[in-house]
């Protein structure tokens, strides 16, 4: 269904919002306002649950592939999704017109819980989620449905493929099993549309 909320006639001193301001530079807070309470803004938001289409393979829906355990690569470090959507880093992807890593604007983030994960190596991610073989060259568990969520054609992955690193080097695959269970996973929305998790090269695929 559908929830309500509407600043201006909640109850003072029990739904009333505190507004608060806060000033970054490259990810870096360097101010904040003091909280201010009052019921009296306009402030209305209304929100309405509904289920993501389009999976492959759960029932849990399209987009959103990369197992939450796995750290994505930034101007900070390594950082969990988790502090990603609380300090807004750059980060880092491969520009394909200059073969070369670049720190990047971060666009995007979504969320969602899949059951339709693989495991290639050590890294958890959903079948139709596109990584990058050497050569910039994309590859799935599943083409069929990464082509039909997302517009976008690759190969199917295969033991022996090498991934692109972030270091600049390759990772032979060696292994591709199923991981079972429901799991939360994430992607992240860049200006290369692509970026570094558990440090493979993966597609932003949003």
């Amino acid at each position: 269904g559908t929830a309500f909320y509407k600043a201006n006639t909640a109850t003072s001193g029990q739904d009333s919002p505190t507004w608060t301001l806060r000033a970054k530079i490259s990810g870096t807070v360097v101010d904040t306002t003091a909280g201010r309470t009052s019921n009296s803004s306009t402030f209305q938001l209304s929100a309405t649950r509904q289920s993501f289409g389009g999976g492959g393979g759960g029932g849990f829906g399209g987009d959103i592939c990369i197992h939450e355990d796995h750290l994505v690569e930034t101007e900070k470090g390594p950082m969990h999704i988790d502090d990603i959507m609380e300090w807004d880093p750059k980060i880092y992807g491969y520009n394909k017109n200059t073969n070369q890593k670049e720190l990047v604007d971060l666009v995007e983030i979504r969320q969602v819980e899949h059951d339709n994960l693989y495991t290639i190596n050590d890294t958890k991610l959903t079948e139709d989620h596109i990584l990058y073989a050497d050569g910039y060259r994309p590859v799935s568990v599943n083409p069929t449905k990464a082509k039909e969520n997302y517009g976008k054609d690759s190969e199917e992955i295969k033991v022996g493929d090498k991934l692109m690193k972030f270091d600049g080097s390759l990772e032979e695959v060696t292994s591709i099993t199923q991981l079972a269970g429901a799991h939360r996973t994430y992607t992240i929305k860049t200006e290369l549309d692509n970026f570094y998790a558990n440090n493979i090269l993966v597609d932003s695929e949003v």
